[in-house]
């Protein structure tokens, strides 16, 4: 099963969950001296209290060409993107490194192997299937490369599958952020077999900040994808209550709200289209009755995407 305690709407909807809320893996991008073979590790994670909030981006392991220290994860990737010159890996494992001992708990390395045609990488775990638990964790890993991937061809060097990446460019930097908050988490919006159609990036305050019931702080996230992002069901299932201008273009503000008058679920949307890309800015509280962010917050963060 998944670890996650996002909002799923009423029973026989297919609205999608405001994100992953199960810990993120955050790593920052490392600096790689150009190397033909190349380990970069994910780092451990900040402890949490509650296992379902999402965890603060991790310190950055140095780049290597040390083997590994765990096994390999046969298994296949959520997504991947471009970021940069590397690539971010998105992909299902344990839960984040807070006890080294922990059968359940693992950090992860990527082995990269670049050729002029071809780019391999293969992500290892400190623990591989050694955990009873039938819980599985969003997990990332930032990978640099010697140079962009490019029309080079992406392999998951442990399933032998050939990856089509996310282009990362199309994902804008977040130039204004409510004070004392920061990215948690960077993961494909609906991860599946085949290539990924849209991406989602999220941000929120310190998970040590906590909430009214113990669990995630309230976040936004920001999915980007094709026009017809617009049109999918979680989407069009928030009630349009009025109107604004991003950069110039026609958005709409939406709301969600469902459950009894006295604990609603309260959710708040800003969406628009930009030349090909659709954008979708959303904010949902992780305790029932709490309230997300308003307008004019979401509009003060889609005023500042670049």
């Amino acid at each position: 099963m998944l670890a996650s305690s996002s909002p799923v709407g009423p029973e026989g909807t297919d609205r999608m969950p405001i994100r992953w809320r199960p810990p993120i893996a955050l790593v920052a991008t490392l600096v790689a001296a150009p190397l033909v073979a190349l380990v970069v590790g994910c780092g451990s994670s900040e402890p949490t209290a509650d296992p379902t909030a999402p965890t603060l981006p991790g310190t950055t392991a140095p780049a290597t060409t040390e083997a590994p220290t765990g096994p390999v994860l046969a298994s296949n990737w959520n997504g991947v993107r471009t970021a940069g010159s590397g690539l971010v890996i998105a992909f299902y494992g344990l839960a984040p490194t807070t006890t080294p001992d922990d059968p359940c708990q693992s950090d992860y390395q990527a082995v990269v192997e670049e050729s002029g045609d071809e780019v391999r990488v293969t992500v290892h775990g400190t623990h591989v299937d050694t955990c009873a638990e039938d819980i599985a964790y969003g997990r990332s890993v930032t990978v640099p490369l010697a140079e962009p991937l490019g029309a080079r061809r992406l392999v998951n060097g442990a399933t032998e599958q050939a990856e089509t990446a996310f282009d990362g460019g199309r994902i804008p930097d977040a130039t204004w952020l409510p004070d004392g908050w920061q990215q948690q988490s960077d993961l494909p919006a609906d991860p599946h077999a085949g290539s990924v159609t849209a991406w989602q990036v999220g941000w929120g305050p310190s998970s040590s900040s906590g909430s009214s019931c113990g669990g995630d702080v309230t976040s936004i996230t920001l999915t980007v994808g094709s026009p017809d992002l617009l049109t999918q069901t979680w989407v069009t299932s928030f009630t349009v209550v009025g109107t604004a201008t991003v950069h110039g273009q026609p958005a709409e503000q939406a709301r969600y709200q469902t459950g009894p008058p006295e604990h609603p679920t309260n959710e708040t949307m800003l969406r628009w289209s930009e030349g090909t890309d659709a954008f979708v800015l959303r904010s949902a509280p992780s305790c029932v009755g709490d309230p997300p962010a308003d307008f004019p917050v979401l509009q003060q963060l889609a005023d500042g995407l670049s």
